[in-house]
């Protein structure tokens, strides 16, 4: 078989985004979706640090006794909205993923995925990259095993190292861990730059350690019309 090959059929036999994000989930109910919604509004414009059950109730328009027949309390009602959050990201970049045929094309695809909804919602990236290292020890730790888990769908469908080739340091945990970092750094600026121009240097950054510094060179060169 040759590697093209493998790597195409790795790519068909990938699990996922959103199934390997299986956090917990109550039962839906149009309640519980207009909570969210106003809990998503909140730590977007408060940040978790002022995450309230009054605060939410307020701008769901729903009683206490409402919100208590979902959530136990604020706390597990900010880790369902990031778990939201999470999903909806996953399922953007699962998506694009799953619709190459090339495992490089499909991680541009599943970045580019991404990028474009932290452009779109900058306050929403802020609390999934940084307010969220603020938040109560169960957050940190659910972010934590975000970036797990998206390191794991990257170490179960990279290319094969060439034979006699080292693997690379740490591997998917180093490469998300990276990526993460700079994006964290960079949604912390005022104004949020563009995210979308930072595609093909993350990209670059990304193939490095399972290509080679020529595939690297290829990502951070491509033409605008191309790095989409």
């Amino acid at each position: 078989m040759t590697s093209e090959s493998s790597t195409r059929r790795k790519l068909a036999l990938a699990p996922p985004l959103a199934r390997l994000y299986a956090a917990p989930r109550l039962a839906s109910s149009a309640e519980r979706t207009r909570l969210l919604g106003a809990g998503e509004q909140l730590v977007c414009e408060l940040g978790p640090e002022r995450f309230t059950v009054a605060g939410v109730c307020e701008r769901a328009g729903v009683s206490r006794r409402t919100f208590y027949a979902a959530f136990e309390n604020a706390e597990q009602c900010l880790l369902a909205v990031f778990d939201e959050v999470c999903a909806r990201a996953a399922a953007e970049m699962c998506g694009a993923y799953r619709a190459a045929n090339r495992w490089v094309e499909g991680v541009r695809g599943a970045l580019a995925a991404l990028l474009a909804l932290l452009d779109e919602r900058p306050r929403l990236g802020r609390f999934l990259l940084v307010a969220s290292l603020a938040g109560p020890p169960s957050l940190l730790a659910r972010r934590r095993e975000t970036l797990t888990r998206l390191a794991d769908v990257l170490a179960a469908t990279c290319p094969l190292p060439a034979r006699g080739a080292p693997p690379a340091p740490f591997g998917a945990e180093a490469v998300v861990g990276a990526v993460a970092s700079i994006l964290h750094a960079r949604v912390r600026e005022e104004p949020v730059p563009p995210l979308k121009d930072m595609c093909n240097p993350l990209m670059a950054a990304i193939v490095l350690p399972y290509l080679d510094s020529a595939a690297a060179r290829r990502e951070l060169l491509r033409a605008p019309a191309d790095a989409q």
